[in-house]
């Protein structure tokens, strides 16, 4: 079901130790030596909630984190656990590190486990071509070809045809057609990102298949590829009396650095609705509006406008060094994303607790520690806890 909630919770992703939230931090080998050891207590419990996404997110960090002699126990302990979303982040994690031999051998081994499932195994692959590993056209083809035709192979097949398998094109398309393919965003996008243009006539095609919140990620594909199709149906969704399609659209765009998503996001500044409102914010988080546009937006009725103007903050405090003190505005902007910690609304408190570690000033230290340290919190404030225990590790390694 498509809501404000849901995307709310999508607009604040923070990846992990390699990039805290907006702030860009040193890899483990790098800084102060070792995780704060606050935070590795935290994490380390996190890991074993039986939430998944507070799981995902603790092994999500410790992953980009720890020291390399601890990778491999932990990497495997992921890859096995029973939720395939934390199979695939434990593989997102691993390829956010600087490049290594050991980050290099635990891809290697998530490519060549079917257990692991098509979708982590083709990530492991694309993210293996991405450091450059060669020899993988052969290993990709076979991957594909031992799986069964459609949604099961098509993730692999898509790898494989980045890697030089032209017979993987006329698979990928024939899934398209026939509505056998993942319904994920990330599968859309990697279509797009391939470069084949053949594809396009297929991915029209499917769009009838398409669930109605990926029609944005379809569009980006479209766009891509240079099909026209792409920029009117994004087009459509920003200028459309449906907020939930403009937000979507412009959570597509916003990914993408291609010049026609860039341009199309331009384009959107100023428009009417929500739409010119999560454009205009996200130009605060850039740098490139008024850092009042955000604070007004934290005191707006519409949660999710006010989710967005912590995204913004967040982003445009991330960007000031540790070691700058803070502009009375900004200083202001700080203090009132925090604030919202206490919004009457659970989803606004979620926004705010995944901003602290781009919101995160030294100062803050007496406000996160406790955070860290509480025992037995409720679902909410375990979720709060892992954010605070970003916070801390973003401190210690960018300070």
């Amino acid at each position: 079901m498509r809501s404000h909630a849901a995307l709310a919770a999508l607009l604040l992703a923070l990846p992990g130790c390699a990039h805290l939230g907006g702030k860009p931090v040193p890899g483990p080998e790098a800084g102060p030596t070792g995780l704060d050891p606050l935070a590795r207590t935290a994490l380390e419990r996190g890991a074993s909630s039986l939430d998944v996404s507070t799981r995902m997110r603790s092994l999500d960090l410790l992953l980009r984190c720890v020291p390399t002699a601890e990778l491999q126990g932990l990497a495997l302990r992921a890859f096995y656990d029973p939720s395939a979303w934390v199979r695939r982040r434990a593989v997102e994690a691993l390829g956010a590190r600087r490049p290594e031999p050991e980050t290099t051998a635990l891809l290697e081994t998530a490519l060549a486990r079917p257990e692991l499932g098509s979708a982590t195994r083709a990530r492991a692959g694309e993210l293996l071509l991405e450091r450059g590993q060669p020899d993988l056209s052969a290993q990709l083809s076979a991957a594909w070809r031992a799986l069964p035709r459609g949604w099961e192979s098509v993730p692999l097949a898509l790898v494989a045809l980045r890697a030089g398998d032209a017979e993987a094109e006329a698979v990928v398309a024939a899934a398209l057609r026939e509505g056998l393919f993942p319904q994920e965003a990330g599968f859309f996008v990697t279509v797009g990102e391939s470069g084949h243009a053949g594809l396009a006539g297929a991915l029209r095609e499917a769009r009838p298949l398409v669930e109605e919140d990926l029609q944005a990620p379809l569009g980006l594909a479209l766009l891509l590829l240079g099909d026209a199709d792409g920029e009117t149906l994004l087009t459509a969704a920003l200028r459309g009396d449906d907020e939930l399609a403009a937000m979507e659209a412009i959570d597509v765009l916003r990914t993408s650095d291609d010049p026609s998503a860039r341009t199309l996001l331009a384009q959107t500044r100023g428009a009417r609705g929500i739409a010119g409102v999560y454009a205009d914010l996200l130009a605060v988080g850039d740098g490139g509006a008024p850092l009042a546009l955000a604070v007004s937006a934290l005191s707006d009725a519409d949660p999710a406008r006010r989710c967005l103007g912590l995204e913004a903050i967040g982003r445009r405090l991330a960007a000031v060094p540790l070691g700058e003190g803070l502009k009375r505005t900004e200083r202001e902007a700080h203090d009132l994303a925090l604030s919202a910690l206490e919004d009457p609304e659970g989803e606004v408190r979620a926004c705010a607790a995944r901003a602290l570690p781009d919101l995160a000033r030294p100062a803050d230290r007496a406000l996160l520690e406790p955070l860290v340290a509480a025992q037995d919190p409720d679902a909410e404030a375990e979720a709060l806890q892992i954010e605070a225990a970003a916070a801390l590790i973003a401190l210690r390694r960018g300070g």
